[in-house]
């Protein structure tokens, strides 16, 4: 029931009316300007913090998070609450493509695909720990509570999610049947400029975790 589902948006550094055109179809919407401090991670502990002072964060079962530009599939919540319900701190949707025109775009797409199957699908079926791919994921209420806010800030901090996880032995699941659709770049240099973050994200993560995880007896 739509009752059940409260959208908040945080407006992170916007030049134009996202603010506007979210609260106009009723989400929450909070505006954050912040130059110095730009990933993902510190836009998602701003809105998270602020959804705590306004609303308490136990008041809230999980947290799906997206981007702005993602679709959902009109089953997604429908198909995601199995999984909430089975108890898993993290769950993971199958992540479609919306555009594939071009040869950039549907070469982005395959990398996604190939995380979905070869990946997430073949670990789920061994209960491993998964691969957390940017969006279409939720996090379970009470993990939120327990960090008080969002404290992944490098520039992948869904990679940075996934170490934490297995250090942490927080479960995940991949529910291939929550489908949601993502924008891919069409253009050759914004999505090498993207896939260099990645990069640089990954190895800022690994240097952060990689060690306590080798130590721990995991």
């Amino acid at each position: 029931p739509k009752e059940l589902i409260t959208t908040f948006v945080v407006a992170d550094n916007c030049t134009d009316n996202t603010a506007e055109i979210a609260r106009k179809h009723g989400a929450i919407c909070y505006e954050r300007f912040d130059n110095e401090h730009k990933t993902k991670g510190f836009a998602l502990q701003y809105l998270l913090e602020k959804i705590g002072e306004d609303y308490g964060r136990m008041s809230f079962e999980g947290y799906f998070i997206f981007d702005a530009d993602n679709i959902l599939d009109k089953d997604f919540i429908k198909n995601m609450e199995k999984s909430i319900n089975e108890g898993y701190d993290i769950g993971i949707g199958y992540r479609n493509t919306k555009n594939s025109n071009t040869l950039v775009s549907a070469s982005s797409a395959l990398t996604f695909s190939m995380i979905n199957t070869m990946l997430n699908e073949r670990k789920n079926k061994y209960h491993n720990n998964l691969t957390i791919s940017g969006t279409g994921y939720y996090i379970k209420g009470s993990i939120v509570e327990e960090w008080n806010s969002f404290p992944f800030h490098s520039l992948t901090e869904d990679y940075e999610l996934t170490l934490y996880a297995i250090l942490n032995n927080l479960t995940t699941t991949y529910n291939k049947k929550a489908i949601f659709y993502d924008e891919q770049p069409d253009n050759f240099n914004i999505s090498l400029k993207q896939r260099t973050r990645w990069v640089k994200g990954y190895f800022e993560a690994r240097k952060k975790y990689i060690n306590k995880i080798s130590k721990s007896e995991i």
